[in-house]
């Protein structure tokens, strides 16, 4: 027999909303570039968008939606735009220099000299919210890819970006109309 549980009851019908499938809904007519979560004070949601070029000459624009998500949904939508926010292309751009994670596992000689090579530390505790989480299409493979890291290369882009945008951030969409 059932006891109905006001526990349960509790419980949020949908997890919170980010990743790749939630990234294509978010855009604002553009192409997601990347994307990236990181846990502070809740669930801070950062995604780069291409948007079109007025012509093959124009320079890139890119938007970046930030958004808190929540169980209840995505709040405190905000909005960062290349045009007005200087180093944000070669703040992206420098994502192209990071190299994926490298799986080895050590199972036997061969993989144990292979993990010492390529340098494998025990993943470090962690000291705060979770691990930043980044998505986005990868690059001739028809998939995506999704990684998450407490600290290293990828987490030092993101805390860089962080810091690029950190004046960027407006409470409104930016215009498409800018890029005729």
């Amino acid at each position: 027999m059932l006891v109905p549980s006001l526990a349960l009851a509790q419980v949020p019908v949908s997890p919170p909303r980010y990743g790749m499938a939630a990234s294509h809904e978010h855009s604002p007519g553009g192409s997601l570039l990347i994307a990236y979560s990181r846990e502070i004070n809740g669930r801070l949601i950062s995604e780069s968008y291409l948007m079109q070029r007025a012509g093959p000459e124009a320079e890139a624009v890119v938007f970046v939606r930030r958004a808190l998500d929540s169980y209840d949904g995505q709040e405190y939508i905000q909005w960062a735009d290349s045009r007005a926010c200087k180093d944000l292309i070669t703040r992206l751009r420098n994502a192209n220099l990071l190299e994926m994670p490298t799986l080895v596992l050590p199972l036997d000689d061969a993989t144990r000299e292979r993990g010492r090579a390529v340098g494998i530390h025990p993943p470090p505790a962690a000291d705060g919210g979770g691990p930043y989480v980044f998505w986005g299409p990868a690059v001739g493979t028809g998939k995506d890819f999704q990684i998450s890291a407490y600290a290293g290369p990828w987490h030092a882009w993101a805390d860089e970006m962080e810091l690029t945008l950190g004046t960027c951030w407006r409470d409104y969409q930016p215009s498409m109309d800018l890029m005729r």
